[in-house]
């Protein structure tokens, strides 16, 4: 059976997704509120894109053996049976709930606030774990 196609199929009848050429490559990608988080690369590969911060919450579902690259900007999954397509909807559903999207003000908060310097930091700070944190995924991936 064709485990890509079974997987588009399942991603084509959510609403969340929309389908759309995709902007890395050739192939078609499945976005989600205008941001394209599933690229469709090889027969029996997909392309979860997501944030470091998120693959660090995702770290359960990465060590799974179909992940076969993790990156700063998202896992390859292969995709050899039903079990991997299942495990790529989990990781997408997880991806939906810590995705909310942007939320705008409301009331007098309307205007945005500048990053401070301890945010900024902060924020480095935590992409720097991240970062570790996948460095140490893919290493024990890779043995």
């Amino acid at each position: 059976m064709d485990w890509q196609k079974e997987l588009e199929a399942r991603l084509a009848d959510d609403p969340r997704l929309e389908r759309k050429e995709s902007r890395l490559g050739s192939g078609s990608a499945f976005f989600y509120r205008g941001k394209e988080i599933v690229h469709l690369t090889a027969p029996s590969f997909v392309n979860i894109r997501m944030s470091a911060g998120m693959l660090f919450t995702l770290q359960a579902f990465t060590a799974e053996d179909c992940v076969i690259e993790v990156s700063k900007d998202g896992i390859v999954v292969r995709l050899e049976s039903l079990n991997d397509v299942e495990l790529t909807q989990k990781i997408l559903e997880r991806l939906f709930k810590e995705k909310p999207g942007e939320r705008r003000p409301e009331g007098k908060n309307t205007r945005k606030g500048g990053w401070s310097a301890k945010r900024k930091a902060n924020g480095a700070l935590e992409d720097a774990l991240a970062l570790r944190s996948l460095e140490k995924l893919t290493l024990r991936l890779h043995n």
